[in-house]
């Protein structure tokens, strides 16, 4: 579920990947090409009720999800759905 849903992100975004899908885990982070990265979290959190980290790191923004075991399909698709509409 990491891997689809981070090509996913990458597709949407065309942007590369910051790693080999090997290296991933339970998690993944996805670049984003927003300047304002404590709106855009507060923006997921209040309209959609979507509680990720967002951050600055090495002057790039980006979004980190985790899959837990009670994560759905459902629960990605709600993220992706969210981050295409705020990037609209």
């Amino acid at each position: 579920m990491v891997i689809r849903t981070r090509k996913r992100f990458l597709e949407l975004l065309d942007v590369a990947p910051p790693c080999p899908d090997g290296w991933l885990g339970q998690m993944a982070s996805i670049p984003l090409p927003i300047e304002d990265a404590n709106l855009f979290k507060n923006n997921l959190l209040e309209i959609y009720n979507i509680q990720v980290p967002i951050f600055v790191w090495e002057g790039q923004t980006s979004l980190r999800y985790s899959i837990q075991a009670y994560n759905s399909e459902k629960d990605l698709e709600k993220l992706f759905s969210a981050v295409k509409e705020l990037l609209n």
